[in-house]
């Protein structure tokens, strides 16, 4: 993921096919490619299936679960260079 020149978000390339996706404040990395039309594969939207899981080429992210309005890290994380998109968003 690398730092958008015109704006205060992110962006991330999705391979194979290259497409370049603005990555919002907020937002996790499968929002914003669902945002633009892309269908990435995923099942039960909470990150637990693992069907969203994707390898991190480049950049960083910050894993993270929604509990209860709060962002909460993780109990058991992917392997190094591997995020579920569902749950991870831009790093900071």
């Amino acid at each position: 993921m690398s730092e958008s020149a015109d704006c205060a978000c992110a962006t991330m390339t999705v391979e194979p096919g290259g497409h370049f996706v603005a990555v919002r404040a907020g937002e996790t990395l499968l929002e914003a490619a669902l945002r633009v039309g892309l269908s990435l594969p995923r099942s039960c939207r909470k990150g637990t299936c693992r069907a969203c899981l994707c390898r991190i080429v480049q950049g960083e992210v910050r894993c993270v679960i929604a509990w209860n309005g709060r962002d909460s890290p993780p109990r058991k994380k992917p392997a190094a260079g591997f995020c579920r998109a569902w749950r991870c968003r831009r790093a900071m």
